[in-house]
């Protein structure tokens, strides 16, 4: 006998002697059936288990010759499988949290369970809401005081549920946005009198990545030996009259990154080995 919520019993299946197995009209006809047709073992078998199977069911029989009637009940848990999602959430740096990554576990029964593997210093939420029938959907935030060493880590969604045989860990990539962030790169031994070629690097980074890299100098009057091509400023001949202050600037749609470098002009070449040096780092959202 199956026994529904509301307390209506409804017959399934029969074992008689001598008469072998009976399938009742019941919702679960032709998906039940007998393990054995024998008295000695009355187990039986649902197939295409459904939600609404899920209750108690009453195995009730005649212990002869005593006359003792038997009355067992068990319960059937039906569990479904949830559907596990995550993703991150495009956010500009700044100083407030925000959330920063979502994971949601769709549909499944009973609610599960869910966690995060990161190394940022982070808070979580969790809010369950019903789902499709029985089930129930779980949504989880990631949030964080978004900063652009946050860009790109590496953070994990941990779904933990009984109808899955072990956790499901989705991997994603944070995603802030901030103004450029520029430095210089100085080649110590390009710059001496009579040098040629001497160079300044322009480095910036951005998400998005800077649209544009521009050189300047502080008077407006760039000299006119000077070369620039895209990110970097080189110096064709160096002589004294080169001691000047050069600005480079890198913008997106957040802002605009600038750093300046005075180049240090020696007397004669650097005779260490060829390094550049980075000069600085500053950024201007206005």
């Amino acid at each position: 006998k199956k026994e529904r919520a509301e307390r209506r019993r409804v017959d399934v299946a029969q074992l008689a002697p001598g008469l072998g197995p009976a399938y009742l009209d019941s919702p679960l006809k032709g998906r039940v059936s007998f393990t054995e047709a024998s008295l000695s073992d009355s187990s039986i078998i649902i197939a295409d288990v459904k939600m609404s199977d899920e209750c108690e069911y009453i195995c009730s029989y005649l212990n002869l010759p005593s006359g003792l009637f038997v009355r067992i009940v068990t319960s059937l848990v039906v569990l479904a499988k949830p559907i596990n999602t995550a993703s991150p959430v495009t956010v500009a740096a700044g100083a407030a949290p925000v959330v920063v990554a979502r994971c949601n576990s769709t549909n499944g029964k009973p609610a599960a369970q869910i966690s995060w593997a990161t190394g940022v210093d982070g808070n979580a939420t969790v809010t369950e809401t019903p789902g499709t029938g029985s089930t129930r959907t779980v949504t989880s935030e990631l949030w964080l005081v978004p900063t652009a060493a946050d860009n790109g880590r590496d953070v994990r969604c941990v779904v933990s549920h009984r109808a899955q045989e072990k956790p499901e860990t989705i991997d994603m990539w944070l995603s802030i946005e901030y103004p450029p962030q520029v430095t210089i790169a100085v080649y110590d031994d390009e710059w001496y009198v009579g040098g040629g070629n001497a160079r300044l690097v322009c480095q910036a980074d951005g998400n998005p990545p800077p649209s544009a890299v521009t050189w300047t100098v502080p008077s407006d009057l760039m000299p006119g030996t000077v070369r620039v091509k895209e990110n970097i400023l080189t110096v064709p001949k160096v002589d004294r009259r080169m001691n000047a202050t050069f600005v480079c600037e890198a913008s997106n749609r957040l802002g605009v990154g600038r750093q300046r470098v005075t180049p240090v002009i020696r007397g004669e070449p650097y005779c260490h080995a060829h390094r550049a040096r980075p000069w600085g780092s500053t950024r201007d959202t206005r």
